[in-house]
């Protein structure tokens, strides 16, 4: 695949945006250029698959709206121009699809059901096109919170030894255990089945801690990160604690009283620095980050209770998915280097991120964006226009 190519998914609800845009970026500068857009309803969240010769996108189809189900679709992925091709589209038999992944292997393919609480399971053929679905697991129960009326799967992903399944469900504070049967494309339940959040928690993401032995998931409805110690042998999830997400005094007296929604932690990635960064959606309108320790005498790896810094963003951003916060070295916040952005003539803030846009993959590993400009999307698609981002390092991000 070409290098440097940013591939951008996005809601298309509110007819602003198009779809599925990719753009080329200059190493040295950030800069971004419209190379294409593809037009595509809601593209919500993209993943490529192992070989990255072919793109995966949920169509974030609501049933309480009457859209119908969600659907999953694929795309081959030019590897001299960076285009997408449409190969294929699959129901996933469930409202709102959220996120996608698939096995290692490459032949297989999960989505998670946000609206329904379920986990779709699809063979993932050699040339690219999704078959319909062979398994769908449906998750049941109910949580404290007033957005826990019931399952809401988010989050699907492999644990660090790729044996096991894990399915973050907002609605029920548990995230479901399973092994993946490939050749029957089946999902079994684990022993054990799942693993439990505090009560209200809302489980969103997760991310595992670059030695495998950690484990780091993020609360939506309360605003928390909790750090669970991980036996692969055994499957076991044993919580260590939990930290507030906010700022201090947001974490004291409250979310932005005038903001029009409750914030959200929405994203969490863990870093080989160690740093475990969060970011919010409107209400706090922050993007912050966590670091873990290991105490001495203990063999766990605590987040330190207090938070490294927070980084202001949009009010009408998303920021469903994108990558961390760049850091200065030696620096203990989380904040744009702006001195560093203006000798990259990087003149926009690198917090900064367009109505609408959900998701960012890079084509290949990297250096990459932290956010598009606002500039950026989705009003240059298709006028070639130039836009700047502030470049950092991507190591072993996927």
């Amino acid at each position: 695949m070409r290098p440097n190519l940013l591939y951008v998914g996005q809601y298309t609800r509110s007819g602003k945006a198009e779809g599925i845009l990719v753009f080329e970026r200059d190493t040295e500068t950030g800069r971004l250029t419209l190379l294409h857009a593809i037009a595509e309803r809601d593209p919500s969240f993209l993943a490529f698959d192992p070989s990255r010769r072919f793109l995966l996108a949920v169509n974030e189809l609501r049933l309480a709206q009457g859209e119908g189900n969600g659907t999953v679709a694929s795309f081959a992925v030019d590897q001299e121009t960076g285009n997408l091709s449409f190969l294929s589209r699959q129901s996933t038999e469930g409202g709102e699809p959220c996120h996608v992944t698939t096995d290692p292997s490459g032949s297989t393919v999960l989505v998670a059901n946000h609206e329904d609480g379920s986990v779709a399971v699809f063979p993932l053929n050699a040339d690219g096109r999704i078959g319909p679905h062979s398994a769908l697991v449906r998750h049941e129960g109910s949580g404290p919170a007033p957005s826990q009326k019931g399952p809401h799967a988010h989050f699907v992903t492999f644990d660090p030894t790729e044996q096991r399944v894990l399915v973050a469900d907002k609605g029920i504070d548990k995230v479901m255990l399973y092994r993946l049967d490939v050749a029957a494309g089946k999902l079994i339940p684990d022993e054990p089945p799942f693993f439990r959040l505090h009560p209200g928690a809302a489980p969103r993401h997760i991310a595992f801690h670059p030695n495998g032995r950690f484990a780091y998931v993020n609360g939506e409805a309360d605003l928390t990160v909790t750090a669970f110690a991980y036996d692969a042998e055994g499957g076991l999830f044993e919580e260590i604690h939990w930290l507030s997400s906010l700022p201090r005094r947001a974490a004291v007296h409250g979310a932005d009283p005038g903001a029009p929604e409750r914030p959200l932690p929405v994203r969490l990635e863990s870093r080989p620095r160690l740093d475990c960064h969060v970011c919010h959606r409107p209400g706090n309108r922050t993007a912050g980050a966590h670091r873990p320790r290991t105490d001495a005498g203990a063999d766990a790896t605590k987040l330190r209770d207090r938070r490294l810094g927070h980084v202001p963003v949009r009010r009408e951003s998303e920021q469903r998915h994108h990558r961390p916060l760049p850091h200065r070295r030696g620096d203990r916040t989380a904040r744009p280097d702006r001195r560093r952005d203006a000798r990259r003539g990087a003149g926009l803030p690198a917090a900064r991120m367009s109505p609408g846009v959900t998701c960012c993959r890079l084509g290949i590993q990297g250096r990459s964006p932290t956010m598009l400009s606002r500039s950026a999307l989705p009003a240059s698609a298709g006028s070639g226009r130039s836009v700047v981002c502030a470049p950092q390092a991507t190591r072993g991000m996927r």
